[in-house]
């Protein structure tokens, strides 16, 4: 058994075998399995989708008599990220991060990314010791492609991978980890957040090339971390407004859907409502709601205020 670090490996043996978009593999059907049921099918997700099963007809795994094995997918973390929203002197923000993952979780967090504009001329990724834990960003990535897709904002453009990480250092259940610090020029806005366990799939190299072309699907955004909708760096001043205000709309539903919001909010009335007013004639001033009672409500207000509307703060 070879384990392989991180995806690396793994996803380029399945895009060399790949053969176009790659399908999501069927549900295991349980031990009463046949191979003539699914010919040709090698790999199977467990109904809880937290597992693959992998069945190798070419050999008995392990010497346990056996051929097939459950390999862990580790995306069972429970992520909860905020974000506390500055302005500096020079005019510039920061973005202020803690993530934890909730007591019921069963698998740890050892990374944390966004999906960010490489085009932000003052981007910079910074920790604060000894809350960081030793986490360390990836501070330059102006070279990076646009290739994190937006998963947890649907309609809103990739982005490129920056963040944080530490192979040792995991938020386990019931822990939090705070000091990561984003400097940036682009004003706020939704983004999608992408956690990682840290820790990697047990899978071996010597797998038929069969195989690691249906392993192809963990290359999709959507199982390869899991995702947090969150606020990032966004904007730059070119923006159009209908686009900031339609991004924010589809934010505050996302986080009402996800039960961060709630839709009977005043604030979260109000906010929708101004929203869309500035939507129709954004030539005249936004006001911000001021009303916001809970975390993820003042986050929200922040993030307005500092995009749409006048403060300097």
């Amino acid at each position: 058994m070879v384990r392989l670090i991180g995806l690396a490996g793994a996803l380029l043996q399945a895009a060399a075998a790949g053969n176009g978009q790659p399908k999501i593999p069927p549900v295991w059907p349980g031990l009463a399995y046949e191979p003539r049921q699914s010919p040709g099918q090698y790999v199977f997700l467990t109904p809880e989708k937290n597992a693959l099963v992998i069945y190798d007809p070419k050999r008995f795994w392990r010497g346990f008599g056996i051929r097939c094995w459950l390999v862990p997918l580790l995306n069972e973390a429970r992520p909860v990220v905020n974000v506390e929203l500055r302005r500096t002197a020079e005019g510039l923000f920061e973005f202020h991060y803690s993530v934890e993952n909730a007591p019921d979780a069963r698998n740890p967090i050892g990374r944390f990314n966004l999906a960010l504009e490489p085009d932000d001329p003052h981007f910079d990724l910074r920790q604060h010791e000894p809350e960081a834990r030793g986490w360390g960003g990836v501070r330059d990535i102006t070279t990076r492609p646009r290739i994190a897709v937006q998963v947890a904002l649907p309609g809103a453009p990739n982005g490129a991978y920056g963040g944080w990480s530490h192979w040792t250092n995991f938020i386990y259940p019931g822990q939090k980890l705070s000091g990561l610090v984003l400097v940036a020029s682009y004003r706020p806005g939704f983004t999608t957040g992408y956690i990682g366990s840290g820790q990697h799939w047990d899978l071996d190299m010597e797998l038929p090339i069969e195989i690691w072309d249906q392993l192809g699907f963990l290359n999709l955004p959507e199982w390869r971390e899991q995702h947090v909708l969150t606020i990032g760096p966004r904007y730059p001043p070119t923006t159009a407004p209908s686009a900031i205000a339609s991004e924010f709309l589809t934010g505050i539903e996302q986080w009402i859907s996800s039960r961060r919001l709630e839709a009977d909010s005043p604030f979260v009335a109000a906010a929708r409502s101004a929203l869309e007013r500035w939507r129709r004639n954004p030539n005249e001033s936004f006001e911000v709601p001021r009303n916001a009672r809970t975390a993820a409500e003042r986050e929200l207000e922040t993030a307005l205020r500092f995009t749409l509307g006048n403060s300097k703060e």
